[in-house]
């Protein structure tokens, strides 16, 4: 995310605020879910963004469409895409949860 928000030429301040904010903590993902976690982080570039005229923008969640083609891929044959996609958007309401409380 720095290394976008440098790209796209915001100012010291929002890098310094977006550092202080980053946490790199590593944690533990059971050998079941592995799968489907890999899946939702391969779909960290395809979060919907809204522009509100007043405001910051704001991510609104992943396209159901992006959710599913990413799953036929990755996931091994016999998988239950269904309940991964589940899985997926409770990560991804987790997630929301997160971004907006740093909005």
């Amino acid at each position: 995310m720095l290394a976008a928000l440098a790209l796209a030429g915001a100012p010291a301040d929002v890098l310094d605020a977006a550092g202080a904010r980053a946490v790199d903590e590593p944690f533990e993902v059971f050998e079941e879910n592995w799968e489907t976690v890999r899946a939702f982080l391969e779909l960290e570039t395809c979060w919907t963004w809204v522009a509100p005229a007043m405001g910051p923008p704001l991510r609104t969640g992943i396209s159901a469409t992006e959710i599913r083609a990413t799953l036929e891929v990755l996931m091994p044959p016999g998988a239950d895409l269904r309940e991964a996609f589940l899985d997926i958007r409770a990560m991804e309401r987790a997630a929301l949860e997160v971004f907006l409380g740093q909005a």
